[in-house]
């Protein structure tokens, strides 16, 4: 049986600051388990006491976790106006809602463009989004790191385009910015079966983006360009097997590719997670990496729940290793530098996936990964 680097992370999409309650206590229950938090600068971008926000925030956060950007089209963090007539092609059927924003730290106030695909926007506005959403989180990465002098760029290391709406455009941008590692990529399967099923559900619309943004075919819509994915790939696209990748390489560094193959809860369920992570346990003598994740502000007491029997399983049934994205990519980053070192062949090419040998993870760097857990 194989070996597992379980990652599990976290949207703030900005919405509101409900769950942290919830996490806070899933930290106290689980404190060896590092989380991988994507933030959506949004809480910073709307005035008022920004100080009481990351006080509601911090209990949330333990001292081993990652911070990365999460981006999403929010109208507070772009600043500029959204004139008619600009892309703003929606992940839901209808147009864009206005959302009604009142939280610890903010006043009561409106914003807008959450379910916007960021892929669907000029390259001048995600570019905007992405420098904004920096120096806005500065003060929150800065006082969870209580390191002064530190830059954020160091700090920063990966991101997730809101709805996973990463088209080739906002990869190459993200690689531009310096950001090691983008984690957007959804398992294009599972999104077909849920379009499927989804009936008249308004997400239906947002499934069936992903099933073509990550799938193995060429898209010919703008904000479904995936050439990159799929040349990465070798026009597979993305599934619930595939292993880390390099995505992008430029002038900047190279930018992988850490895929969410288990998908966010909900709308994945549990069962699904659990049935993949025994497929990829199966695998012989292989480590392999496994990605899911959860919104902050649907966790709830039935969430940590749930949680709680799923790391009861994994740990259980399989021989599991906590990880952060940040932990696997700099293992990765070595591991690449090695074999540069010794002049193997095509070091930017994909990891393999689960259809070849999955790549033996390297040791991590001290503070970033968990402690193994053997099943008993």
């Amino acid at each position: 049986m194989g070996r597992l680097h379980i990652v599990m992370t976290i949207n703030w999409e900005g919405r509101s600051l409900s769950g942290v309650e919830a996490l806070a206590r899933l930290r106290e229950r689980f404190p060896r388990i590092p989380l991988v938090h994507f933030v959506s600068a949004a809480y910073f971008a709307r005035g008022g006491d920004y100080g009481a926000v990351m006080d509601a925030m911090l209990p949330a956060f333990g001292s081993h976790d990652e911070i990365g950007l999460l981006l999403n089209g929010w109208q507070s963090v772009h600043g500029a106006t959204m004139l008619p007539g600009r892309p703003a092609k929606c992940i839901v059927e209808g147009r864009d809602p206005i959302l009604e924003i009142a939280h610890v730290g903010v006043a009561a106030q409106r914003d807008s463009g959450y379910t916007r695909a960021l892929s669907a926007f000029p390259e001048h506005d995600v570019d905007a989004w992405i420098r904004n959403s920096k120096l806005l989180l500065s003060p929150l990465l800065k006082r969870l790191v209580k390191q002064p002098g530190v830059s954020v760029d160091a700090m920063l290391r990966g991101v997730r385009a809101g709805h996973g709406m990463a088209n080739d455009m906002v990869l190459e941008l993200v690689q531009r910015h310096g950001f090691g590692y983008d984690a957007s990529a959804y398992d294009a399967t599972w999104a077909l079966r849920h379009h499927a099923s989804a009936g008249d559900s308004p997400f239906a619309h947002w499934s069936g983006m992903l099933a073509q943004l990550w799938g193995p075919d060429e898209q010919s819509a703008k904000e479904l360009a995936n050439a990159r994915c799929r040349e990465a790939t070798a026009g597979t696209g993305i599934d619930w097997r595939t292993q880390p990748f390099y995505v992008v390489a430029g002038e900047q560094g190279e930018l992988l590719e850490m895929p969410i193959n288990g998908g966010m809860i909900p709308p994945v369920a549990p069962a699904h997670l659990l049935r993949i992570a025994g497929a990829l346990a199966k695998q012989a003598g292989a480590t392999s990496y496994l990605s899911f994740g959860i919104h902050q502000d649907t966790c709830d007491r039935e969430m940590t729940s749930i949680l709680e029997r799923i790391f009861d399983v994994l740990e259980r049934e399989h021989e599991v290793t906590w990880c952060t994205l940040r932990a696997i990519a700099d293992g990765l980053v070595a591991q690449q530098a090695a074999s540069a070192a010794i002049h193997m062949p095509n070091p930017l090419k994909p990891l393999p996936t689960l259809g070849t040998p999955g790549p033996i993870m390297p040791g991590y760097p001290p503070g970033y990964g968990g402690r193994p857990t053997v099943r008993h």
